[in-house]
């Protein structure tokens, strides 16, 4: 039972018979109270199906193996009660055992600005999660969450979109929602440039945009020849944010600011890559200005994260140097053992950190 939701590898899918690529995975189900799903039914999402599982609660699955390992994200629903799953499928196959948890959900129907029916658009819950159904042919919805996706944060909402159409809505979800009907308008489209620290446009930049509402369905872009990038549909009244990848660059993002009124087309400010070759080097000394060979340094770029640094350990003299540094906003700290350094601010290229 798989539901691949967002970046979903072309050619990828369920296939009717065997091939060279194929992946063969035997999912066992089993509800919040740990007891397996016999001889019951799951839907699999954005495709709507149903599929039944047999006198183990297990059922069996074919599918091409796809390029994007993000694309065995699966989205699974059970209903009466309502139960739910997100999980990631092996790429090469095997089993796997999925159990559900407890969900709330909304329903509803989504229309134009005329008020017809808008089939195939993209819903999807937010801030818990970026995985999306599709509306069906008249317009109907029907879309469930963990509630613990949503973490500390209370503004929840349905997220409505229909790029092609370039329309879409931004919807709170009320405690008590059980049924949210849902009128599109026309979107924003967001443009802007990327340029490196010498204004030079730089192309083959990955972008991605959220707009303060966790991570969203919509997909992220490459700048052009020109180092230009756009999104479309977008809702209104938003801050936009960019954030921007490419190798052999710091990441780099911009924003646009709150935006309080219903425009077609804003334009963000430049991003700006800078090139990661510069380093930082410096001694670390003990309490009696010692020189410490052997001891860690690591660089981190605020906001710490302490999965993203940069680390490397002094020689013999103390000495060490940090290569392939870019940015602004960094912080480093040494520590041997038990024993560390406070927090020191940095600039890349500084040669006498102490």
């Amino acid at each position: 039972i798989v539901a691949f939701v967002g970046n979903v590898a072309p050619g990828f899918g369920f296939a009717a018979a065997p091939d060279e690529n194929q992946v063969e995975v035997i999912c066992l189900f089993r509800g919040p109270d740990g007891q397996a799903l016999v001889n019951d039914s799951v839907i699999i999402y954005p495709m709507g199906q149903t599929f039944h599982t047999d006198a183990e609660g297990k059922c069996r699955v074919r599918y091409r193996s796809p390029s994007d390992p993000r694309a065995l994200r699966a989205y699974v629903r059970h209903r009466d009660p309502d139960w739910i799953a997100s999980v990631r499928l092996p790429k090469m196959g095997g089993t796997k055992e999925i159990r559900l948890e407890e969900a709330k959900s909304v329903q509803g129907r989504i229309v134009d600005p005329k008020g017809k029916p808008v089939a195939g658009a993209q819903i999807a819950a937010l801030p818990m999660s970026d995985r999306y159904v599709l509306s069906d042919p008249n317009g109907w919805y029907d879309i469930a969450w963990n509630p613990d996706w949503a973490g500390p944060r209370t503004d929840l909402f349905v997220f409505a979109r229909h790029a092609t159409r370039d329309l879409v809505a931004l919807t709170h979800i009320l405690p008590d929602s059980k049924r949210i009907d849902i009128t599109l308008e026309s979107g924003v489209t967001l443009k802007g440039i990327v340029e490196d620290e010498s204004g030079r446009p730089v192309s083959g930049v990955r972008i991605s945009m959220d707009f303060g509402q966790g991570g969203t369905p919509i997909q992220p872009v490459l700048t052009d020849a020109s180092g230009l990038y756009r999104f479309r549909a977008l809702p209104q009244r938003q801050e936009y944010t960019l954030h921007a990848k490419h190798k052999g660059y710091c990441d780099a993002r911009a924003t646009t600011g709150r935006i309080n009124n219903a425009l077609r087309i804003v334009e963000a400010e430049a991003v700006v890559l800078e090139r990661m070759n510069k380093s930082i080097a410096g001694t670390v000394v003990d309490v009696n200005g010692r020189p410490v060979p052997g001891c860690e340094v690591m660089l981190f770029k605020l906001p710490i994260h302490f999965k993203e640094r940069h680390e490397t350990k002094t020689d013999a003299q103390g000495r060490f140097r940090l290569k392939g540094i870019a940015g602004s906003g960094l912080q480093i700290q040494a520590g041997k053992g038990k024993l560390s350094g406070q927090f020191i601010d940095v600039r890349a290229g500084q040669e006498d950190v102490e």
